[in-house]
């Protein structure tokens, strides 16, 4: 889960080839080879629900666990 640009950068090295990448959509990404890298509007739907980023890990909170359910039914 990465919703800055210098973590993706930093630790996208040490994801596993099976591992999941979760970013907000606001990171430029060129390209990343990883079927499950998703690009998320983490920030932005929090400033839309309360006004600020200031919920963005509540957010990303209901992002993994509906990533989870989705991996779970396949």
């Amino acid at each position: 889960m990465c919703l800055i640009e210098k973590s993706l950068n930093e630790y996208l090295k040490d994801v596993d080839k099976d591992g999941i990448i979760i970013a907000d959509s606001s990171i430029k990404v060129e390209y990343i080879d990883n079927p499950k890298f998703y690009k998320i509007p983490i920030i932005e739907s929090s400033k839309e629900a309360v006004g600020s980023n200031i919920a963005a890990n509540m957010v990303a909170l209901g992002v993994i666990s509906g990533i989870i359910k989705e991996i779970k039914k396949v």
